[in-house]
């Protein structure tokens, strides 16, 4: 029989979107507080001393990457998905602080950004997200040297409305190894569940037996197969 570990310990300290995940269990890094815009529930603030740094909208995922040094990443959508992944590393020492919060909270929400700060030289970069293979190379930023591997949850576009109604992937990326993987998460997209009340928001690999554990919103943390297609178990608790 499998052996299976705690699935809270496993995931602790992965990646999710904010805001909630900036609330509950953000990126460690020295002297950074994470602290929520007071007059907006969805935008947080990044913050070292008492500086604000960076504005950040919902949906992002940030990595810390080194002492001075954090990873952005975000799938636009609309009202559908882009065809792409966009990633912005932030150099917490070059980041000028943000003069005016009010006003930059607003540039963000009025162009419908993600993230916004002073520094106009950030490393950016975007990986498609419609290939067709599993395997696929990718000449990654300089910056992604020290990830062996980094998971990412981002949907596949270009099915129409009426033919599937959720196409969630999970991007196996391997900056040292130039290349990137693809596993539609067919356990997800074809379970007939109430998509945008229900969704995926992290996964980790446990580094022992190398298994994937998730977890989501109003879903059953759960463990992928070895395909990473589909679900080899489901825990009994359900994330609020």
């Amino acid at each position: 029989m499998a052996t299976y570990s705690d699935p809270s310990s496993v995931l602790r300290g992965a990646p999710g979107p904010s805001p909630w995940y900036l609330r509950a269990d953000p990126p460690k890094i020295d002297a950074v507080t994470w602290e929520e815009y007071e007059e907006d529930g969805g935008t947080v603030l990044l913050k070292r001393a008492n500086d604000v740094l960076a504005v950040i909208g919902m949906y992002c995922y940030l990595l810390t990457l080194d002492s001075d040094t954090l990873l952005v990443w975000y799938q636009q959508h609309d009202n559908e998905f882009r065809d792409f992944i966009d990633f912005e590393v932030l150099n917490l020492e070059r980041l000028k602080p943000i003069s005016d919060v009010s006003l930059a909270v607003h540039r963000l929400k009025s162009k419908k950004n993600y993230i916004f700060t002073e520094d106009t030289l950030l490393t950016r970069f975007r990986l498609s997200v419609n290939s067709a293979e599993l395997k696929n190379h990718y000449e990654f930023p300089e910056e992604f040297q020290s990830l062996d591997e980094l998971l990412i949850l981002a949907h596949q576009t270009g099915q129409p409305r009426e033919v599937i109604a959720s196409s969630l992937c999970l991007f196996v990326l391997r900056p040292r190894s130039r290349e990137y993987e693809i596993y539609p998460q067919d356990w997800f997209n074809d379970g007939s569940l109430d998509y945008g009340y229900q969704w995926v928001t992290r996964v980790a690999r446990e580094p022992h037996t190398k298994k994937i554990y998730g977890e989501g919103f109003r879903i059953s943390r759960f463990v992928l197969d070895p395909g990473l297609r589909n679900i080899e178990r489901l825990f009994d608790e359900e994330t609020p």
